[in-house]
């Protein structure tokens, strides 16, 4: 085997060992990925998935005037992560088609328990913050640092929302990972 087979290999086990800045350790655990080609873990509304553009692949999701929200990423905390969460980072490729297009992607820890419904967490990534060129596709990203004593049956939710957008908003080539 060579040298740079064997750096190859060792990438991630390096990875997977090194600390953050006292907030956690990213071990390399996808929660999830997706481009939208298949849509496992994913629900709500499907109509929000578009062959309009994408990054890759022929699927997006794209919200609009018309449109509040794109398909849902939903799990179980505890079916989550390995381990106790302590934050999320979220990598992402987004489309502005102008200035009007204000979709954030939201993070949500929902209490589902007794048939009830309460938000426990939520956070957003507001895509015009990072994105300043339109109608072309830029990476986004953000760290996400969750509540302590997370309980294994709240529900993770992520999903793009149409904010105040009048123009559309894509998001395609999503994965988030694990901070534990």
């Amino acid at each position: 085997m060579n040298k740079l087979a064997l750096g190859l290999m060792l990438l991630p086990a390096l990875a997977a060992c090194s600390a953050g800045s006292g907030e956690g350790s990213w071990v390399g655990d996808y929660v999830t990925r997706s481009d939208f080609e298949s849509v496992v873990g994913w629900g709500g509304d499907a109509a929000s998935l578009t062959k309009e553009r994408a990054h890759s692949g022929m699927y997006s999701v794209k919200v609009d005037a018309g449109r509040e929200y794109g398909q849902t990423f939903d799990v179980s905390v505890g079916q989550a992560a390995v381990h106790p969460l302590k934050g999320l980072e979220l990598n992402a490729w987004a489309l502005l088609l102008g200035p009007q297009a204000t979709a954030s992607v939201v993070l949500q820890i929902v209490d589902t328990s007794n048939n009830g419904f309460r938000v426990v967490h939520t956070e957003q990534l507001n895509l015009a913050d990072q994105i300043k060129n339109y109608k072309e596709w830029k990476p986004v990203t953000q760290r996400f640092t969750l509540p302590p004593n997370l309980q294994p049956d709240y529900r993770l939710r992520i999903y793009l929302w149409r904010n105040t957008a009048t123009e559309p908003a894509y998001l395609d080539d999503l994965s988030v990972k694990a901070l534990e």
